[in-house]
């Protein structure tokens, strides 16, 4: 693809919770990652933290400096990210969330892109599809769940804290 399109960018997304939280396999991810990481142009990670821990203050601030370091020589990306802003139900995994938690969060990353010099962040869902998540059938309904509450504007479209600090 590269050899047909020279110009065309190519970015591969890293997930960061295999690296991050689950210790067992974070061996095998991180040399995986290594010898995929010379066929993307930037170490984009996806990261949704709080499915793991729903306190943003208690994620390492080695969360994001650890994947950037399996790709030393590629700039840093936050491809797509998201944390709770409300409680939520997920098969059965209760979550809680917080408009302050979800704010923290941000900042988090805001302060770390810098530190990374990120060439830029995403924000998975810029209002919570409240109507939408209404819509869909199971099971994906219970998918959808995941996300339905991480809106920088709730469902409402009312902003939250963090949607200041985004502005």
């Amino acid at each position: 693809l590269k050899k047909e399109n020279p110009q065309l960018p190519l970015i591969l997304t890293f997930n960061t919770e295999g690296v991050y939280w689950d210790q067992d396999q974070a061996p095998a991810q991180r040399k995986a990652i290594q010898e995929i990481a010379p066929f993307t142009e930037l170490m984009a990670v996806t990261a949704l933290p709080y499915i793991k821990e729903q306190n943003p203050a208690k994620i390492g601030k080695n969360y994001f400096q650890q994947m950037a370091a399996l790709a030393p020589n590629r700039p840093f990306a936050i491809a797509e990210t998201a944390f709770l802003a409300e409680d939520v139900n997920f098969i059965g995994i209760e979550r809680t969330g917080k408009a302050a938690w979800q704010q923290d969060y941000l900042r988090f990353c805001f302060e770390e892109g810098v530190k990374l010099n990120a060439k830029f962040i995403v924000w998975m869902v810029p209002r919570d599809p409240d109507l939408l998540a209404e819509k869909v059938p199971p099971p994906l309904n219970e998918f959808f769940k995941l996300f339905k509450d991480t809106g920088l504007l709730d469902g409402e479209g009312k902003p939250r804290k963090s949607f200041e600090l985004w502005s």
